[in-house]
């Protein structure tokens, strides 16, 4: 990498699932050393040195997207946004061909909305561009070369530059899509949150389309998820001033397919498990496609009777059990007390981490069972409220 990579530190922010902010943290103080990080709802602030970038987006597992920072004022109008921008070296990164957009967004009570954020924003840098005798750059809302955030939370304008063309949620390896899939993140985060190792014995007793159990095997092959797709063509913003870093990348990622573990022998699997034929080959489909088949073992079996199919005794269980859309609140209940209850017919001590939205069913569950509550966690699931619980048996 050049060495201006190396002497450089920059400020970032990632966008994370909302309520997992520190679980975040967590993962990225293992693997780069943050500076001055501040957590925000949804948002993790940090300064890194800016060559630990690469090793940040290959290995994350819990990140959704990266911004890099150009510029922070204090904004309590459109003429102060407007002014912030123009006065941000936006053409440092964006060259005259190149399209860009302006994505807005905002917290607090303003006397003007995101679209306008947007449309005066825009307007900046045209006129920053025009003003230094360069050509105007187009603009393309749907699919632009290079993406401007403007964040203003209540009086405080952050300008930034999106690195990320997509989420990196999105994987890649994901062929057969459950109808109530979680997200990738999410499942790493409550993987994090159930001190998963690769030695664990895992067990997700409804695991619809395998997405835990397949970011498990991720890591216990230690491949980074960005191994699938075209990652870096079509996953990170193509800014040419930063072309070295993602040169950097690049390599980071060689380097990572090399560090890949081979065939997984060892005793010591997931186990997926799900009532549904169909939704278990499903998962069979995922995990194969991510490289991970190896390193699972698939079930159909009941989670209200986990101790008649699960032999081994698990060290954690990860899992997503339904919420109630197809199933009655009876139902619901039914499901939950003996999932727990044969949960803890296989031992004591396990821990167990499960996400649902249904929480009076959960709440209700767990004051009828001798589960220990160790820890709940609101969370967003996409647009749907929910909590993550940690128990142990």
């Amino acid at each position: 990498m050049k060495r201006w990579l190396a002497d450089m530190k920059v400020k970032l922010y990632a966008t994370v699932d909302p309520g997992l902010e520190h679980v975040v943290l967590e993962e990225l103080a293992e693997i780069a050393p943050l500076e001055r990080a501040v957590v925000a709802p949804g948002r993790l602030y940090f300064t890194a040195p800016l060559e630990l970038l690469p090793k940040i987006i290959t290995w994350s597992r819990t990140v959704n997207k990266l911004y890099l920072v150009l510029s922070e004022e204090e904004a309590s109008n459109l003429e102060d946004i407007y002014r912030a921008v123009k006065n941000t070296p936006i053409e440092q990164y964006l060259e005259p061909n190149q399209s860009f957009a302006v994505r807005a967004s905002r917290l607090g009570e303003h006397s003007f909305t995101s679209i306008d954020i947007a449309r005066v924003a825009g307007q900046a840098v045209i006129d920053r561009f025009l003003s230094l005798g360069l050509p105007r750059p187009p603009v393309n809302l749907d699919n632009p070369d290079v993406e401007i955030a403007c964040e203003l939370r209540y009086s405080h304008l952050i300008v930034s530059l999106n690195l990320t063309r997509e989420s990196l949620h999105k994987r890649g390896y994901r062929i057969y899509n459950h109808v109530a899939a979680l997200k990738t993140t999410i499942a790493a985060a409550m993987l994090r949150l159930a001190r998963f190792r690769p030695e664990h014995v895992l067990l997700d007793p409804m695991c619809g389309g395998g997405t835990i159990v397949t970011e498990a095997g991720l890591i216990r092959k230690n491949i980074p998820p960005v191994l699938y797709g075209r990652y870096l063509e079509l996953r990170l913003r193509k800014i040419t001033s930063l072309r070295s870093l993602w040169e950097a990348i690049a390599e980071e990622v060689d380097r990572a397919k090399e560090r890949v573990l081979g065939k997984i022998s060892s005793e010591k699997k997931s186990i997926c498990m799900d009532i549904s034929p169909k939704h278990l080959e499903g998962a069979i489909l995922n995990a194969r496609s991510a490289g991970v088949d190896d390193t699972v073992r698939f079930v159909v079996g009941d989670a209200k009777r986990i101790d008649q199919y699960v032999g081994d005794v698990p060290d954690v269980v990860v899992t997503n059990p339904p919420y109630g859309h197809r199933m009655h609140r009876h139902r619901l209940d039914e499901l939950y007390y003996h999932f727990l209850t044969s949960l803890s017919k296989l031992g004591r001590g396990i821990v167990a981490v499960f996400i649902t939205s249904a929480v009076d069913v959960a709440e209700r569950v767990l004051e009828n069972t001798d589960v220990e509550l160790l820890k709940r966690i609101y969370v967003l699931h996409g647009t749907l409220p929910s909590y993550i619980y940690v128990v142990r048996t």
